[in-house]
């Protein structure tokens, strides 16, 4: 069994409430804004009886849902850990993300599928001039938000404003390519081949589709990961690397770490084995140990869960 004055344990995290502020304002503005779009996207939709452009405005709404319910799950994380959920909220964040980007990807797919169905059914697009007008405005406004999101999350590292960013990305290509339909749609009609017109918004319902399906399956991955509490590569060798450097400068036998990452905090735990249950260690040197470990990892990030065991038993590997 684990001598208890051998063995002891740290538990060091870090988050700012202001950080938190910051967030919740920037996905606040973003959500009024996808909001605002949304709703002017789907209604000049049913007005050009476009799908493409019901699409674009859909997308938004599904992308807002998921922008309130990261709003609250904010408000969470800043208030840390409590009786029931000891390690803190910090799960919600990977849980958010996968739910987003397995949303999107459901839109995507359904774009591709209804695309298929309008070939097989052509229905003209009417009013093609106000469609375009308000996709080239959509494009501006989601490019200048992605940009916006993006430089203001360099700071802040939040994998809910990096998905944030990312929607804003996707969502100014979609419009983009909806621009470029209702332009060929005016280019077809004034060279007198209206019939073609009916072809168009299925073709680049299809194309949007499948262009933008990459992004919400590459969050999807990188998100699930966490989700499932798969420990990350790059995490593993970090404090692979720095725990074999201390065991070798405190003349420790063995070490063994477990990783896991759970939005911005990674939950290191790291066992030192001493060569004999004879050797004698103070606890200001298991602190100095701690700190020299805590100390290397901070580098890399400011945000963690460390726990560091000493034992001269191999049994508590």
């Amino acid at each position: 069994m684990r001598d208890s004055a051998a063995a002891t344990t740290e538990r060091h995290s870090t988050g700012s409430a202001d950080v938190h502020r910051r967030e919740r304002r920037l996905l606040l503005l973003s959500a009024l804004m996808t909001v605002s779009l949304s709703c002017l996207g789907v209604g000049l939709g049913l007005l050009a009886r476009s799908k493409a452009l019901c699409l674009d405005g859909f997308y938004g709404l599904v992308d807002t849902i998921i922008t309130g319910l990261s709003i609250a799950a904010l408000r969470l994380i800043e208030r840390g850990e409590d009786q029931r959920f000891q390690f803190g909220y910090w799960h919600l964040e990977p849980m958010l993300a996968t739910a987003n980007a397995a949303a999107l990807t459901s839109v995507c797919l359904y774009a591709v599928a209804d695309g298929l169905a309008g070939l097989l059914n052509p229905a003209p697009t009417a009013n093609f001039g106000l469609s375009a007008i308000y996709a080239g405005a959509s494009t501006l406004v989601g490019l200048a938000m992605q940009f916006y999101m993006r430089g203001s999350n360099r700071a802040l590292r939040s994998q809910l404003l990096r998905v944030d960013a990312q929607s804003w990305l996707v969502g100014a290509l979609l419009t983009l390519g909806l621009f470029v339909s209702f332009g060929l749609s005016w280019l077809v009609s004034s060279f007198g081949r209206p019939g073609w017109l009916a072809y168009i918004d299925p073709l680049v319902l299809i194309a949007a589709g499948l262009a933008l399906l990459p992004t919400p399956l590459s969050t999807l991955r990188r998100s699930g990961v966490e989700f499932l509490g798969i420990a990350p590569a790059d995490l593993d060798q970090q404090v692979r690397a720095i725990v074999a450097e201390v065991a070798r400068r405190h003349d420790f036998a063995r070490a063994n770490t477990h990783v896991s990452r759970a939005g911005r905090l990674q939950f290191v735990e790291i066992v030192l084995v001493a060569a004999s249950g004879e050797r004698t260690v103070s606890f200001s040197l298991m602190d100095q140990i701690r700190a020299e470990i805590a100390e290397e990892l901070a580098s890399a990030s400011p945000r963690f869960w460390l726990t560091v065991d000493f034992t001269a038993d191999v049994r508590w590997l």
